[in-house]
């Protein structure tokens, strides 16, 4: 006949043991229901122990309302604590703890072990549950192994199910493809990824901002636009495994690559900016020696329109923004300033008056569906009445080295 204790103890350590199948049948919930996961989160209790955080497991960590009676698991040490456990999760798992040990530390459980005759299953369920009460109240330690936690349990189970695991567990997501391509100049990222196939492209593209994906599509061959929209089309499912390999070569190469920015000099921008401080006749006889016309039908445009653009405003007097404001509505003055820099909003709104302001701003709030294109459409008459006015000279614009009250 069978001794009692030993089928107990038996039934115990199979309890700690499942397979990946049944692992993937159970519902994640809030109970740390498979051993995989209770061998990582133990690795993490082992190593606290070795840094000394006794704190850690003080009685004050331990809620008395989820453990009405003292558990037999407090009143022992923590090497008592950690044997235990290992019956409760299994053999199996528990080589698998043991391995990362230092010798030390493995004869000093083993010795721990053997004078453990036996543990019921009920013994067990409080041991998991006083083990998982301790790591809930103690996240900020238990963040001290988080990468262990993860390997551990990326190597019992596929990447998918441990990301979720693990995710589950500490609310941390422990992987973020592609989260160093955030801050990257577009440039940059362009550099980078030009030479990648259509469909690394494609993985790459899903994890890009919206204006980084507006960037790099934009510099597509019309060819390779094509494709790429064929395939963006197409239904599908990422594979972890190889959004993970590529985001690891992806970022080896951006590492080499050093973070170098790239600046781009906007020529027709620094001439607005020079003309800007030049007398305005002296202004027109450099445009035209220049003839730019000539040389850049589009650049010739492009530098006329900047010199005329919303920003002029900056350099009229107040009193003379008064006066132009009162030709233009409240809606057409609250779509001038949608979407403007604080700068060109200040000096337009302080230039009415308070009670006009309120009408402006309340105007601005029911716009929030307005195309660009008509934000653009008004912004354009306002400055091309600003331009006629300058025309017929009945408004100074003045240079940015001048003093204008």
């Amino acid at each position: 006949m069978q001794d009692p204790r030993l089928s107990k103890y038996q039934n115990a350590k199979n309890l700690g043991v499942k397979t990946l199948k049944s692992v993937a049948k159970e519902s994640l919930n809030n109970d740390f229901s498979d051993s995989e996961m209770q061998g990582s989160l133990l690795k993490s209790w082992v190593n606290l122990i070795k840094r000394g955080k006794k704190e850690t497991f003080s009685e004050s960590s331990f809620s008395n309302k989820t453990i009405e009676k003292p558990g037999f698991i407090r009143k022992e040490s923590k090497l008592s604590k950690i044997a235990k456990y290992f019956l409760a999760i299994g053999l199996e798992k528990s080589a698998q703890i043991m391995a990362e040990l230092d010798d030390s530390d493995i004869i000093a459980i083993t010795r721990e072990i053997t004078k453990i005759k036996y543990i019921t299953p009920g013994d067990k369920k409080r041991i998991i549950q006083e083990f998982e009460e301790l790591v809930r109240s103690e996240k900020k330690y238990f963040k001290i192994d988080d990468k262990f936690t993860y390997e551990v349990l990326n190597k019992s189970l596929s990447k998918a199910k441990a990301k979720e695991i693990y995710k589950k567990v500490t609310g941390i997501d422990p992987f973020l493809p592609f989260d160093y391509l955030a801050f990257v100049e577009n440039e940059q990222l362009w550099a980078l990824i030009k030479d990648e196939n259509i469909k690394t492209l494609l993985i790459i593209y899903n994890y890009l901002t919206k204006e980084q994906k507006k960037y790099v599509f934009s510099m597509f061959e019309k060819d390779i636009k094509k494709k790429f929209i064929k395939e963006l089309a197409k239904p599908r499912r990422l594979n972890i495994d190889m959004v993970e390999i590529i985001s690891s070569r992806l970022k080896s190469r951006f590492e080499m690559q050093g973070r170098l920015k790239t600046e781009k000099l906007d020529g027709s921008k620094i001439l607005v900016d020079i003309l800007s401080y030049m007398d305005a006749e002296d202004e027109k006889n450099l445009l035209t020696s220049i003839d730019m016309k000539a040389l850049d039908p589009l650049k010739d445009s492009e530098i006329r329109e900047k010199i005329f653009d919303i920003n002029i405003i900056l350099r009229i007097t107040d009193n003379d923004m008064h006066n132009i404001l009162r030709e233009f509505t409240d809606n057409d003055i609250a779509v001038i300033i949608k979407d403007k820099s604080n700068e060109i909003r200040d000096k337009i709104l302080f230039n009415v008056s308070r009670r006009r302001k309120d009408s402006i701003l309340e105007e601005e709030s029911f716009l929030k569906k307005i195309k660009k294109k008509d934000i653009k459409l008004m912004t354009t008459s306002f400055v091309d009445y600003i331009k006629n006015l300058t025309l017929k000279n009945e408004l100074v614009i003045y240079r940015k080295n001048e003093e204008f009250v």
